[in-house]
Order: structure tokens, then sequence, then C-alpha cells
């Protein structure tokens, strides 16, 4: 990699892992790099000169794709926030907004494919949830959906709510039942109730490190089971 006196080669140490980029990059948005390099912020460097910063080298990674190319290939569910709480950690604010425009992408991609779908059901109030759970035939899924106070559908981290509903939809009726969170809180989890004829069952805890689509897809087979 070619550089000059004006734009020399930075050489960083990402939690062992070492990088390098021109300083031009690193400085380019306005972060805790560009106060780094062109301050008098003191900064730690291992034995061979490389700027160290203790993070996630794989996280990082990410981090310089936004800075060289001014976008990120999200490919891994949660990617989008694990990159939102590295960019805050450098205080890069033109990353954390990156990562909101291309959530809220997302949000509205997966609203449109739940608006196109005509077969899903909604439930709109309690009186009517109770007339449906009073005539059980198939065994009922209700989804217990939060919609902030922007009117946005806050769907779980990595769950493809069509492919679920399509594969699911023989063994089980779906419904959504919608409810105001009064919040604007990005991410908020899905409840859930199962049904059968004279019993129920709700989502228990899950293990932080499940993902939603997993947690799910166990308890619904144990309770078909039972």
């Amino acid at each position: 990699m070619a550089s000059n006196d004006k734009d020399p080669i930075v050489k960083l140490n990402v939690g062992g892992v070492t990088f390098q980029t021109l300083k031009s990059t690193l400085t380019k948005h306005k972060s805790m790099f560009k106060v780094m390099l062109e301050t008098e912020m003191p900064v730690t460097k291992d034995e061979s000169g490389c700027i160290f910063i203790d993070r996630d080298p794989k996280k990082f990674e990410k981090v310089l794709e936004f800075l060289r190319t001014g976008r990120i290939d999200f490919s891994g569910p949660g990617d989008i926030l694990s990159v939102q709480e590295e960019a805050h950690h450098f205080m890069l604010e033109s990353l954390e907004e990156y990562c909101s425009f291309v959530q809220h992408e997302k949000i509205q991609n997966s609203a449109r494919d739940l608006k196109i779908s005509e077969s899903v059901k909604i439930i709109e109030n309690d009186s009517e949830l109770l007339k449906i759970i009073k005539k059980i035939g198939k065994p009922i899924l209700v989804f217990h959906v939060p919609v902030t106070n922007f009117g946005s559908i806050q769907f779980p981290v990595g769950f493809d709510f069509p492919i679920f509903k399509k594969f699911y939809a023989p063994r089980l009726n779906i419904y959504l039942k919608p409810y105001s969170t009064q919040s604007s809180v990005r991410h908020q989890e899905w409840q859930w109730t199962l049904y059968k004829k004279d019993y129920s069952e709700g989502n228990g805890p899950r293990d932080p490190r499940q993902m939603f689509g997993k947690h799910l897809e166990a308890s619904i087979d144990g309770f078909l089971m039972d």
C-alpha cells in the first residue's frame, strides 16, 4: 500500500489483529480516529509500534469497510446491532446513522412482505382473541407484536416471518396481535402464546445466545408433541 507524508499508512492492532489503512481513510468522518490522529490525544501502542485498540477485530473489519467504501455488506443476523455498538464506541456518528437507515429499510421490506400476504390474520383486540380461542380446532399461535409510537413493526433480528409462516401454516393457525409500546425503542422482543383445546402456553425465558427463531421453533415443536 503506497502512502506519502501527507497521507501516511496507519497501523492498528485491534484485539491482536493488525490492520493497515491510510490516515485519510480513518479521518474521513468525525470520530475518535480523527481525534486520535489529528490531536495530541495519548494512544497505547504495542511492541511493534501499532496503535492498540482493545476491540473485536471481526467487528472492526465492518467499521473499516464503511470508512473505505461508505457501505457495509451486512450478511449475518445481529450484524447491524453489533456494528452500531462499535460505531457508538468510536463516536462514528455517520456509521450509526447508516446502520439505522439499513435497519429501517429491512423493517420496511419485512413490513411490505407482511402486507402482501393476504393470508396474514390480524387480531384487533382481546374480545376478538377470546372469540377465536373458544372455537379452537387446529392449534393456534398468536404473536403479540410491538408497534412503536412511530407506527413501525419491530421484527426480531434474523426472523423471516413469511418463511416461518409458510412452514408452520399446515400445523398452526397463525395470528398477529399488534400492541402499542408507546416507545421509540428499535428492538423489542415479540411475545407469543400457543393454544390448543383446554390448554395454552406462553413463551418462557430465552438464553440470550439463542436466536428468536430457534427458541420459537423449539417451543412449538414441544407444544405440538404434548
